[in-house]
Protein backbone atom coordinates (compact mmCIF):
# COMPACT_ATOMS: atom_id res chain seq x y z
CA UNK A 1 0.00 0.00 0.00
CA UNK A 2 1.46 3.09 -1.13
CA UNK A 3 2.34 5.94 1.70
CA UNK A 4 2.74 9.55 1.26
CA UNK A 5 3.90 12.22 3.85
CA UNK A 6 1.00 14.96 4.45
CA UNK A 7 1.55 17.06 7.32
CA UNK A 8 3.92 15.95 9.59
CA UNK A 9 2.68 11.95 8.94
CA UNK A 10 2.01 9.47 6.35
CA UNK A 11 -1.51 8.23 4.64
CA UNK A 12 -1.72 5.29 3.68
CA UNK A 13 -4.00 4.95 -0.38
CA UNK A 14 -4.29 2.66 -3.24
CA UNK A 15 -6.04 3.58 -6.12
CA UNK A 16 -7.81 1.67 -8.62
CA UNK A 17 -9.24 1.58 -12.03
CA UNK A 18 -9.60 4.84 -14.28
CA UNK A 19 -11.69 7.37 -15.81
CA UNK A 20 -12.71 10.18 -13.48
CA UNK A 21 -11.50 9.92 -10.16
CA UNK A 22 -13.94 9.10 -6.68
CA UNK A 23 -12.80 9.12 -3.45
CA UNK A 24 -13.70 6.86 -0.67
CA UNK A 25 -13.50 7.25 2.46
CA UNK A 26 -13.97 5.76 5.23
CA UNK A 27 -15.72 6.07 8.74
CA UNK A 28 -14.17 5.91 12.26
CA UNK A 29 -12.48 2.68 13.16
CA UNK A 30 -12.69 1.46 9.68
CA UNK A 31 -9.90 1.73 6.94
CA UNK A 32 -9.76 1.55 3.25
CA UNK A 33 -10.30 -2.09 3.40
CA UNK A 34 -13.88 -1.90 3.92
CA UNK A 35 -15.04 -0.28 1.12
CA UNK A 36 -13.73 -3.79 -1.09
CA UNK A 37 -17.65 -4.06 -2.53
CA UNK A 38 -17.51 -0.81 -3.72
CA UNK A 39 -14.15 -1.01 -5.29
CA UNK A 40 -15.49 -4.09 -7.21
CA UNK A 41 -18.43 -1.67 -7.96
CA UNK A 42 -17.02 1.31 -8.98
CA UNK A 43 -13.15 0.66 -10.39
CA UNK A 44 -14.26 -0.88 -13.78
CA UNK A 45 -15.75 2.52 -15.18
CA UNK A 46 -14.36 5.44 -12.17
CA UNK A 47 -10.38 5.97 -10.98
CA UNK A 48 -10.91 4.89 -7.17
CA UNK A 49 -8.81 6.74 -4.64
CA UNK A 50 -9.22 4.52 -1.05
CA UNK A 51 -6.77 6.23 1.77
CA UNK A 52 -6.77 4.86 5.41
CA UNK A 53 -7.51 8.18 7.39
CA UNK A 54 -4.93 9.56 9.86
CA UNK A 55 -4.45 7.01 12.70
CA UNK A 56 -6.34 4.88 11.11
CA UNK A 57 -5.56 1.31 8.67
CA UNK A 58 -1.98 1.33 7.84
CA UNK A 59 -1.40 5.20 8.28
CA UNK A 60 0.41 6.61 11.10
CA UNK A 61 -1.05 7.46 14.22
CA UNK A 62 0.45 10.42 15.37
CA UNK A 63 -0.99 12.06 18.77
CA UNK A 64 -3.67 13.65 19.28
CA UNK A 65 -5.68 15.82 19.56
CA UNK A 66 -6.91 15.68 16.17
CA UNK A 67 -9.69 17.81 14.43
CA UNK A 68 -12.36 16.92 11.36
CA UNK A 69 -10.75 19.96 9.65
CA UNK A 70 -6.56 18.37 9.95
CA UNK A 71 -7.76 15.54 8.74
CA UNK A 72 -9.97 16.94 5.77
CA UNK A 73 -6.64 18.71 5.32
CA UNK A 74 -4.61 15.58 5.09
CA UNK A 75 -6.74 14.22 2.10
CA UNK A 76 -6.66 17.42 0.33
CA UNK A 77 -2.74 17.17 0.10
CA UNK A 78 -3.17 13.79 -0.82
CA UNK A 79 -5.61 14.49 -3.90
CA UNK A 80 -2.88 17.59 -4.40
CA UNK A 81 -0.36 14.83 -4.63
CA UNK A 82 -2.10 12.75 -7.09
CA UNK A 83 -2.69 15.61 -9.59
CA UNK A 84 -6.35 15.77 -8.89
CA UNK A 85 -8.64 19.35 -9.14
CA UNK A 86 -11.51 17.99 -8.69
CA UNK A 87 -13.29 14.89 -7.84
CA UNK A 88 -16.38 12.84 -6.80
CA UNK A 89 -16.62 12.11 -3.35
CA UNK A 90 -17.96 9.24 -0.60
CA UNK A 91 -18.48 9.43 2.82
CA UNK A 92 -19.23 7.17 5.21
CA UNK A 93 -20.05 8.52 8.64
CA UNK A 94 -16.91 9.99 9.69
CA UNK A 95 -15.72 9.99 6.77
CA UNK A 96 -18.59 11.47 5.16
CA UNK A 97 -17.87 14.42 7.87
CA UNK A 98 -14.60 14.87 6.64
CA UNK A 99 -16.34 15.32 2.97
CA UNK A 100 -18.56 17.96 3.99
CA UNK A 101 -15.55 19.74 5.45
CA UNK A 102 -13.88 19.97 2.84
CA UNK A 103 -16.64 20.66 0.59
CA UNK A 104 -17.21 24.08 2.74
CA UNK A 105 -13.49 24.96 3.00
CA UNK A 106 -13.57 24.48 -1.01
CA UNK A 107 -16.38 24.26 -2.59
CA UNK A 108 -15.02 23.81 -6.27
CA UNK A 109 -13.42 20.67 -4.99
CA UNK A 110 -16.14 18.14 -5.70
CA UNK A 111 -18.37 17.08 -8.53
CA UNK A 112 -20.66 15.35 -6.44
CA UNK A 113 -20.72 14.16 -2.52
CA UNK A 114 -22.08 11.26 -1.26
CA UNK A 115 -23.16 11.02 2.43
CA UNK A 116 -23.29 7.73 4.06
CA UNK A 117 -25.18 7.36 6.91
CA UNK A 118 -23.92 10.93 7.80
CA UNK A 119 -24.34 14.74 8.54
CA UNK A 120 -23.09 17.82 9.28
CA UNK A 121 -22.74 17.88 13.51
CA UNK A 122 -23.89 16.30 16.54
CA UNK A 123 -25.70 19.67 17.50
CA UNK A 124 -28.78 18.74 16.14
CA UNK A 125 -29.05 15.10 17.60
CA UNK A 126 -30.98 14.04 20.51
CA UNK A 127 -30.37 13.66 23.55
CA UNK A 128 -30.05 9.54 22.94
CA UNK A 129 -27.73 9.12 20.64
CA UNK A 130 -25.19 11.97 22.18
CA UNK A 131 -25.53 10.30 25.16
CA UNK A 132 -24.05 6.71 23.14
CA UNK A 133 -21.86 8.76 21.57
CA UNK A 134 -20.34 9.16 25.51
CA UNK A 135 -21.49 6.02 26.75
CA UNK A 136 -18.94 4.75 23.86
CA UNK A 137 -15.89 6.70 24.95
CA UNK A 138 -16.60 6.11 28.47
CA UNK A 139 -16.01 2.28 27.81
CA UNK A 140 -12.88 2.87 25.31
CA UNK A 141 -11.50 4.49 28.49
CA UNK A 142 -12.02 1.96 30.76
CA UNK A 143 -12.17 -1.24 29.11
CA UNK A 144 -10.12 -0.63 25.40
CA UNK A 145 -10.70 -1.66 21.96
CA UNK A 146 -11.68 -5.27 22.90
CA UNK A 147 -14.96 -4.98 24.60
CA UNK A 148 -16.15 -1.96 22.98
CA UNK A 149 -15.25 -4.02 19.36
CA UNK A 150 -17.52 -6.62 20.55
CA UNK A 151 -20.20 -4.21 22.06
CA UNK A 152 -20.14 -2.43 18.59
CA UNK A 153 -20.22 -5.00 16.30
CA UNK A 154 -23.12 -6.48 18.30
CA UNK A 155 -24.74 -3.53 17.36
CA UNK A 156 -24.12 -3.06 13.59
CA UNK A 157 -24.34 -6.91 12.58
CA UNK A 158 -27.02 -8.33 14.76
CA UNK A 159 -28.91 -10.96 12.21
CA UNK A 160 -27.35 -15.01 12.65
CA UNK A 161 -26.89 -14.42 9.57
CA UNK A 162 -24.01 -11.38 9.40
CA UNK A 163 -21.81 -13.78 11.88
CA UNK A 164 -19.18 -13.55 9.15
CA UNK A 165 -19.16 -10.01 9.54
CA UNK A 166 -19.53 -9.56 13.17
CA UNK A 167 -16.71 -11.97 13.61
CA UNK A 168 -14.60 -9.90 10.99
CA UNK A 169 -15.47 -6.83 12.72
CA UNK A 170 -14.27 -7.75 16.01
CA UNK A 171 -10.88 -8.66 14.85
CA UNK A 172 -10.66 -5.20 12.72
CA UNK A 173 -11.78 -2.74 15.02
CA UNK A 174 -9.76 -4.89 18.04
CA UNK A 175 -6.71 -3.60 15.92
CA UNK A 176 -7.16 -0.18 16.39
CA UNK A 177 -4.92 1.93 18.38
CA UNK A 178 -6.80 2.92 20.90
CA UNK A 179 -5.59 6.92 21.58
CA UNK A 180 -5.66 7.85 18.13
CA UNK A 181 -9.38 6.11 18.06
CA UNK A 182 -9.96 7.67 20.44
CA UNK A 183 -8.12 11.64 19.29
CA UNK A 184 -10.53 11.09 15.91
CA UNK A 185 -13.86 9.94 18.21
CA UNK A 186 -13.59 13.29 20.18
CA UNK A 187 -12.36 15.02 17.00
CA UNK A 188 -15.92 14.39 15.56
CA UNK A 189 -17.63 14.98 18.86
CA UNK A 190 -16.38 18.27 18.66
CA UNK A 191 -17.10 19.47 15.03
CA UNK A 192 -19.84 20.84 13.35
CA UNK A 193 -20.79 22.78 9.80
CA UNK A 194 -24.19 22.87 10.59
CA UNK A 195 -24.44 26.23 9.81
CA UNK A 196 -22.41 26.39 6.45
CA UNK A 197 -24.20 24.26 4.28
CA UNK A 198 -25.22 26.63 1.67
CA UNK A 199 -21.69 27.08 0.87
CA UNK A 200 -21.47 23.54 -1.15
CA UNK A 201 -23.38 23.66 -4.32
CA UNK A 202 -22.34 20.11 -5.69
CA UNK A 203 -25.19 17.95 -6.27
CA UNK A 204 -25.50 15.94 -2.72
CA UNK A 205 -27.01 12.42 -2.73
CA UNK A 206 -27.34 11.13 1.35
CA UNK A 207 -27.70 7.40 1.83
CA UNK A 208 -29.87 7.12 5.05
CA UNK A 209 -29.72 3.11 6.59
CA UNK A 210 -33.63 2.24 7.72
CA UNK A 211 -31.77 1.26 10.68
CA UNK A 212 -28.82 3.63 11.89
CA UNK A 213 -28.04 5.30 14.67
CA UNK A 214 -29.36 9.02 13.83
CA UNK A 215 -33.07 8.79 12.53
CA UNK A 216 -33.90 9.37 8.87
CA UNK A 217 -35.05 12.76 10.29
CA UNK A 218 -32.36 13.93 11.14
CA UNK A 219 -30.99 13.54 7.40
CA UNK A 220 -34.34 15.17 6.47
CA UNK A 221 -34.06 17.89 8.28
CA UNK A 222 -30.30 19.12 6.96
CA UNK A 223 -30.34 18.06 3.12
CA UNK A 224 -33.11 20.60 2.96
CA UNK A 225 -30.03 23.32 3.69
CA UNK A 226 -28.21 21.84 0.20
CA UNK A 227 -28.80 23.93 -3.06
CA UNK A 228 -29.14 20.20 -4.98
CA UNK A 229 -29.77 17.42 -2.59
CA UNK A 230 -31.63 14.20 -2.49
CA UNK A 231 -32.28 11.29 0.12
CA UNK A 232 -32.62 7.90 -0.30
CA UNK A 233 -33.34 5.34 2.46
CA UNK A 234 -31.27 1.50 2.40
CA UNK A 235 -33.57 -0.58 3.60
CA UNK A 236 -32.84 -3.59 6.66
CA UNK A 237 -29.41 -1.77 6.95
CA UNK A 238 -27.90 -0.64 9.58
CA UNK A 239 -24.85 2.20 10.41
CA UNK A 240 -22.14 0.13 8.41
CA UNK A 241 -24.32 0.10 4.62
CA UNK A 242 -21.96 -0.35 2.76
CA UNK A 243 -20.93 -3.57 4.41
CA UNK A 244 -24.40 -5.20 5.46
CA UNK A 245 -26.29 -4.10 2.10
CA UNK A 246 -23.21 -3.73 -0.15
CA UNK A 247 -25.62 -4.41 -3.39
CA UNK A 248 -27.97 -1.27 -2.21
CA UNK A 249 -25.41 0.80 -1.92
CA UNK A 250 -23.42 0.33 -5.33
CA UNK A 251 -26.57 0.22 -6.77
CA UNK A 252 -27.11 3.86 -5.73
CA UNK A 253 -23.78 4.79 -6.03
CA UNK A 254 -23.69 3.92 -9.94
CA UNK A 255 -26.71 5.63 -10.76
CA UNK A 256 -26.01 8.78 -9.28
CA UNK A 257 -22.47 8.92 -10.76
CA UNK A 258 -23.60 8.50 -13.55
CA UNK A 259 -25.86 11.07 -13.51
CA UNK A 260 -23.04 13.27 -12.68
CA UNK A 261 -21.21 12.44 -15.65
CA UNK A 262 -23.64 13.13 -17.73
CA UNK A 263 -23.59 16.46 -16.51
CA UNK A 264 -20.63 16.90 -16.68
CA UNK A 265 -19.91 16.25 -20.30
CA UNK A 266 -23.38 17.51 -21.22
Amino acid sequence: MPLTMVNTHKIAYNCYGQGTPVLLLHGLGSCGKDWQAQIEALAPYYFVIVPDLRGHGDSDKPSGPYSIRGMAEDIRQLLRQLNLQHCHVIGLSMGGMIALQLAVDHPKLFYSITLINSGPGINALNWSTKLLIWQRIAIIKLFGMHLHSRLLMKKLFPLPSQSKLRASGIKRWQQNNKEAYLAAFQALVHWSVEHQLARIHCPVLVLAAEHDYTPIAYKQSYIRHFKCGSLVIITNSRHASPLDQPEQVNQHLLHFLSQQQIALTG
